[in-house]
């Protein structure tokens, strides 16, 4: 268990020997942890960054850049590892941030309603066009297919989509007795298997490709009402699932290991 303060999380591989995880702090900040040994590293200021618990990160580890979705700053940041740093803005409040096959950039939009892609530089490449209420985050998960985790309390629809990039819906799940209740953000391993936070139940679940549940990966346990994850991230080996928990005092990100294949 790794207990830094935080609410956003990236998995950085710094190279084949060294793998860090970076936590936003609530600050102009974000902190930098050995994963092996939990041991803080070093702090990165970033310039201009407002902080929030909407932002995002997320890491391309073919650029070595990690790139940090800033809500309120409607813009992007993109640090080259140590301290290169620039930034683009965006004509939306950018919730989810992810990182394609191809190294673009993936934002979520959830008032717009969109997922915009972008160059590794921040050139504006398209948007595609989510027929949903309240997207979160999105992932892509194959040449021409987008999963979207969306919806909000209320929402007649809120769940998982996959969609392609003319905006088309080609699978979506389906609602039964594990129905999600508050989808807040999602990854996907190299099996194509679906891990998805469940903000509103306090849950992250695992699920097939076609996204059948398949069972809860972490959920609250009956002494632990302060259970709040919020985001998750994968090791590059998809051994570990990492959660941020937002609703502890101190806030803390906690590892889990999950089976793969």
């Amino acid at each position: 268990m790794i207990v830094p303060a935080g609410d956003s999380i990236s998995c950085v591989a710094a190279s084949a020997e060294e793998l860090f995880l970076i936590v936003n702090q609530p600050k102009d900040q974000l902190h930098v942890y050995d994963i092996s040994s939990c041991k803080f590293k070093r702090a990165l200021t970033v310039s201009g960054l407002q902080y929030s618990a909407q932002n995002d990160l997320a890491f391309c580890t073919a650029r070595q850049c990690l790139y940090l979705s800033d809500y309120d700053g409607r813009r992007v940041h993109r640090l080259k590892l140590p301290t290169a740093m620039s930034k683009w803005s965006i004509a939306d409040h950018p919730y989810g941030v992810s990182v394609s096959r191809e190294n673009t950039v993936l934002v979520t939009c959830r008032q717009a309603k969109k997922l915009l892609e972008y160059s590794g530089g921040g050139r504006f490449l398209r948007a595609i066009v989510l027929g949903v209420t309240n997207p979160w985050h999105g992932v892509q998960t194959s040449a021409d297919r987008f999963l979207v985790a969306h919806g909000y309390h209320g929402d007649a629809a809120r769940g998982l989509l996959v969609t392609d990039a003319a905006g088309r819906v080609r699978h979506s799940s389906k609602y039964s007795d594990e129905r999600l209740n508050l989808p807040r953000h999602c990854a996907v391993d190299d099996s194509g298997r679906v891990y998805v936070v469940d903000a509103g139940d306090q849950r992250v679940i695992a699920m097939s490709p076609d996204l059948q549940y398949l069972g809860d990966v972490a959920s609250r346990g009956r002494d632990d009402l302060a259970w709040w994850p919020v985001r998750i991230c994968l090791d590059p080996s998809s051994e570990r699932l990492f959660v941020a928990d937002s609703n502890t005092e101190s806030g803390r990100v906690v590892a889990y290991n999950i089976v793969t294949g």
